[in-house]
């Protein structure tokens, strides 16, 4: 039987800071990023269109009354990341 897990590889800006927009573009080049974090609860789920150009969905993940909520913050590149963030 194949194996059909799929591995989930996170990507990091570096140590302390916030993505900026050349760093996200080069490191989403590697196929085998399936996610990226940022500070505070945001997180993007890269995804790869039928010509294999990466876009990276951001949601907003925190806790209201008691349970992880997520808000859909924008896509990237489409949206800026200052506007995902705002």
């Amino acid at each position: 039987m194949e194996d059909t897990t799929k591995i989930v590889t996170t990507a990091k800006p570096k140590k302390g800071k916030r993505w900026e927009h050349k760093e996200l573009e080069t490191r989403i080049k590697d196929p085998n990023i399936t996610r990226v974090s940022d500070q505070g609860g945001l997180y993007g789920v890269v995804r790869r269109g039928k010509d294999g150009v990466p876009s990276v969905m951001f949601r907003w993940r925190f806790r209201h009354d008691d349970k992880l909520a997520d808000f859909t913050a924008g896509t990237w590149p489409g949206d800026s990341l200052k506007e995902i963030r705002d």
